[in-house]
């Protein structure tokens, strides 16, 4: 079907090792990366089962992926609190989540101090992956514009940021 693979399809994900080469170099190379193509092309699966995988083996990352939907910066927040509080709760990440959420709303770019603070207790820099980025235009902007806008603030103080950021 067109569903895409995801990390553990890793070893059923063959063939693309050449693709997966050229994203990790562009995104080592980058602040940030667009992956762009065609509708059910396999950007998705080439994320989740050819680069996940590889920033796994490396270590050093907290991975947080998120779909913006019509509420992006709530879904980035979930995203962040997930992948940053493994093994807890959902009641503890559901609180994290909605305490970033609103603090994203104020000011998007407060995500790079929370993943600095989240890099000096793990030492682990955040990689974060907004999968169908096109629905912040196509569902939030309608719906809930001051998301769109935050989610486009926060993507643009992370590029801002120094090559050796946190995010």
């Amino acid at each position: 079907g067109l569903a895409a693979f995801e990390p553990d399809d890793e070893a059923d994900f063959f063939g693309r090792e050449a693709l997966t080469e050229t994203l990790w170099t562009t995104v080592a190379a980058n602040r940030l990366t667009l992956l762009s193509g065609g509708s059910g092309s396999g950007k998705s699966s080439l994320v989740n089962a050819g680069l996940i995988p590889r920033l796994h083996r490396q270590g050093g990352w907290c991975i947080a992926r998120a779909r913006p939907l019509s509420t992006p910066i709530d879904n980035v927040a979930h995203a962040l609190a997930r992948a940053m509080l493994p093994g807890h709760d959902a009641f503890a990440i559901t609180d994290r989540a909605e305490d970033l959420a609103g603090k994203l709303v104020e000011q998007p770019a407060r995500a790079l101090a929370y993943a600095e603070t989240h890099r000096e207790q793990t030492g682990q820099s955040l990689f974060l992956i907004i999968d169908q980025f096109e629905e912040t235009f196509n569902l939030a902007r309608p719906a809930n514009p001051d998301q769109h806008e935050r989610l486009i603030d926060l993507i643009l103080a992370i590029a801002a940021s120094p090559q050796d950021g946190p995010v």
